[in-house]
């Protein structure tokens, strides 16, 4: 493939540039990738130096990111040095390989740079006549020794499991303040891209650290009100790509509200709820005041403020006894219901006393 002097300013203006053009054209500039590529352009131009990317799956964040920014990155700057992390050591190869590959294609030609024929493997390559090139390891992994310029964290959470292991959430923050956070050197920009699966995940936990300054990209599947991108709401991402708002309501239907919430629209809640906990009910028991108020399903359930005086008895901070055999609670994730014995006979041998003494 032959470039013209025009070819070459446009692949050194950005990443989505370069993309598009050593693409052939199959890279597409869509909305939400336009927005990403403006903040990746300026960490290259080293005006902001931490940006955290948080968009659904399959929207071209990774291919962005991890494959087409560090050769761009490495052609603009061949002095520096780029470091790509993911959850597994194989799979931030992966990305190595496919960066090395594009800037070994059009680096020479675009940028007048090309790959180290003695340092050349998928997890770490240099630049001939340069002291930059690319490294990639698993999250977790060894980097002692290492420095980078650009550090690009690439989905850290391989699955649900590991995002809802407060050990394994622990690990990888201790992993980014002793390990990957020292590997920095000057301008010593970080890019942190994921989908979100927890509200505690590595996002969470920079977001809330508040010792850096993080440059927030964040874009729903459905758009919220007040989008970065402008859309209205309820408006898909990126329908171009197939995720047309059909396609996300259903898929909202299948994995359900918790799960679409976090993944697509990157506000991972806990499960429990944000609002009310488990922890904070109280139950209480009362006894029907006459058979009349008594019905074959339950006895009635009072909180202490839908009554005069006192409840029956003590607030306590699990469901009360059953004085029969216990039955299967309608949901086993949720606390066990109130007592539902019939008090009837009790309330009318009371009463029954009572007409005895008035008489």
């Amino acid at each position: 493939m032959s470039f013209s002097d025009t070819d070459r300013l446009v692949a050194r203006a950005s990443p989505a540039a370069f993309a598009h053009l050593v693409s052939g054209g199959a890279y597409l500039p869509f909305d939400h990738l336009v927005a990403l590529d403006e903040q990746l352009t300026r960490l290259g131009a080293d005006e902001i130096e931490r940006l955290l990317v948080a968009m659904p799956p399959r929207h071209g964040k990774s291919e962005t990111i991890s494959r087409y920014l560090p050769a761009w990155y490495l052609g603009r700057h061949p002095d520096r040095r780029v470091m790509l992390t993911s959850y597994e050591a194989d799979f931030a190869a992966s990305w190595g390989r496919k960066a090395r590959i594009v800037l070994k294609q059009h680096g020479e030609p675009l940028f007048g740079v090309r790959i180290a024929a003695r340092s050349a493997a998928a997890s770490a390559w240099d630049i001939e006549g340069h002291s930059g090139g690319m490294v990639t390891a698993g999250v977790g992994g060894p980097l002692t020794g290492k420095g980078a310029h650009l550090l690009i964290i690439d989905d850290p959470v391989k699955n649900h499991e590991q995002a809802h292991s407060e050990l394994l959430r622990e690990k990888a923050w201790d992993w980014w303040r002793s390990t990957a956070r020292t590997r920095l050197q000057r301008p010593g920009a970080v890019v942190l891209v994921m989908t979100r699966w927890h509200e505690d995940d590595l996002a969470g936990r920079l977001l809330r650290d508040g010792s850096d300054d993080w440059t927030l990209l964040e874009l729903p599947a459905l758009a919220d009100p007040d989008d970065a991108l402008g859309r209205a709401p309820g408006q898909a991402l990126c329908p171009g790509l197939g995720f047309d708002e059909d396609w996300l309501h259903d898929t909202r239907a299948e994995l359900g509200s918790y799960w679409f919430s976090a993944l697509y629209q990157q506000h991972p809640r806990p499960p429990e709820g944000m609002l009310f906990k488990r922890r904070d009910f109280r139950y209480w028991r009362d006894q029907a005041e006459d058979s009349s108020t008594c019905s074959s399903a339950t006895t009635a359930r009072r909180t202490p403020s839908a009554r005069t005086g006192a409840p029956t008895s003590k607030p306590s901070t699990s469901p009360p006894q059953r004085n029969t055999a216990p039955t299967t609670p309608s949901s086993p994730a949720g606390p066990s219901p109130p007592n539902t014995t019939c008090s009837c006979s009790t309330a009318n041998a009371n009463a029954s006393k009572r007409s005895t003494s008035a008489a």
